[in-house]
């Protein structure tokens, strides 16, 4: 339930973004976006696996 929560607002918040600044909005900006959102998976991949005791995610 925790994914799907941020997951919606998540994409709420780049919806947001998008309509209130219309301009910004460029391939390059939304190719750095998925860059990040990328980088943010991985890093919250390690966080769990290192937080968690042996085995409980595998």
């Amino acid at each position: 339930m925790r994914a799907s929560a941020l997951d919606g607002f998540s994409v709420d918040l780049i919806k947001q973004i998008w309509s209130e600044n219309p301009g910004v909005w460029t391939a390059e900006f939304g190719n750095e976006v998925v860059d990040l959102i990328i980088e943010a998976v991985e890093l919250e991949k390690i966080y769990a696996y290192e937080a968690c005791p042996n085995e409980l995610l595998t």
